[in-house]
């Protein structure tokens, strides 16, 4: 995991940001309610899917680094929520922003949700490239153990604030999509 990885990672978050930011400028008015209401709920479900997955990816990164406290457990933890940030970034860049009133705050959710990740996974590859001696080992261990876990608590923090949208047609498509009833409330193991 070298400096190669870590700015292949930092290009990618930046490319995905600006198709983000690109996306939500981009859109007509919706024909009509229904239709609205539709790409409502499949933008809702799109995105709940993707933080369900992204929570799945870091539980597995999880269990690699509990067992495997090495410098290759650490860097296969690390390469797991890597991917895993980058597959949730592409995903939430394909779906764009929601054309609805409260779209724009939506949208600030998930960029505000991605810098944080973005900013996880610098701490987890720092530490699992650092990694040197017994001490340095067990230290580092527990900086990506931390880093998950804060990550993972920041997805649900996220998808609850979706949850939580001001009332409108994207507050029902998030109550309404059957990949978000869990989201926030789902929990796992910890590190």
């Amino acid at each position: 995991m070298g400096s190669k990885s870590l700015v292949a990672l930092v290009a990618s978050v930046s490319v995905v940001a600006e198709l983000l930011v690109g996306a939500t400028g981009c859109g007509s008015a919706p024909a009509s309610t229904t239709t609205s209401a539709s790409a409502a709920e499949q933008w809702a479900s799109g995105t709940c899917s993707a933080l369900a997955a992204w929570k799945q990816q870091a539980n597995e990164a999880v269990s690699s680094i509990k067992s495997n406290r090495t410098r290759e457990g650490a860097a296969q933890a690390a390469d797991e929520v890597r991917a895993a940030t980058a597959s949730l970034s592409a995903t939430l860049a394909s779906l764009g922003k929601p054309g609805t009133d409260s779209g724009g705050e939506a949208r600030s959710t998930l960029q505000s949700l991605q810098t944080q990740l973005h900013d996880g996974v610098a701490k987890v590859e720092e530490a699992a490239t650092g990694i040197s001696g017994v001490a340095g080992s067990a230290e580092a261990i527990s900086t990506i153990s931390t880093s998950l876990v804060t990550m993972r608590d920041q997805v649900e923090s996220a998808g609850k604030q979706l949850r939580e949208l001001p009332r409108g047609e994207l507050q029902q498509a998030f109550a309404d999509a059957p990949s978000c009833v869990d989201l926030p409330t789902t929990t796992s193991s910890g590190a």
